[in-house]
């Protein structure tokens, strides 16, 4: 399920500390941003209320009070969910891809070689193009690009750059929440400082 990012201090300040670590990376320009609005994914069994008493860094089973078995647990998490969501907002439009950060991969890596992926200044981003693929692919790509943080951008890449005569350009930020478990996807648009 879908929720609306809390508004409180604690959740803003998780959401633009991720925006400046894309900044670092070179996944968002250093321009002027405004954030249009966020939400989060979460499994339908939490009430969307219990999110205004939790933190970014609760994991999925916490927040849904389920108890480790012993023996190996199988990770909870929301990208097939957010996989789904990008594949139906986004699969009749041509030319829009998803960067994602390489998670722990560093250019030359074996694993890294195998997948489809950019160097960025240094910076092994991993892309693929929405339109040609399915929600399989994306969850992968997302997972693979999972570390301690996840950050990501949806954008279409025929959309004109900033400029004097374009002053504005919408996309999407992708970054990590409840321990890495799930997504917030939030609209952005950038304009010219």
């Amino acid at each position: 399920m879908i929720s609306n990012l809390p508004n409180t201090e604690i959740w803003m300040a998780h959401l633009n500390n991720r925006i400046e670590e894309a900044k670092n990376i070179g996944l968002i320009d250093n321009n002027d941003l405004k954030i249009i609005n966020s939400n989060l994914f979460i499994p339908n069994s939490v009430d969307k209320e219990r999110l205004n008493l939790v933190t970014p860094d609760f994991s999925i089973r916490k927040l849904e009070d389920d108890k480790l078995k012993s023996g190996w647990n199988k990770r909870r998490d929301m990208f097939n969910e957010v996989s789904i969501w990008i594949i139906d907002t986004y699969k009749h439009q041509d030319k829009v891809r998803l960067f994602c950060e390489a998670g722990y991969s560093e250019i030359g890596d074996k694993v890294l070689e195998k997948r489809p992926h950019i160097n960025y200044h240094g910076n092994p981003i991993l892309f693929l193009d929405i339109s040609s693929s399915n929600a399989e692919s994306i969850s992968n790509i997302l997972r693979w690009g999972r570390s301690s943080h996840l950050l990501g951008i949806i954008a279409d890449i025929n959309a004109l750059p900033i400029s004097d005569t374009n002053k504005v350009r919408d996309f999407l930020f992708l970054c990590d929440v409840f321990d890495n478990d799930s997504i917030i996807v939030s609209s952005i648009q950038l304009s010219n400082p």
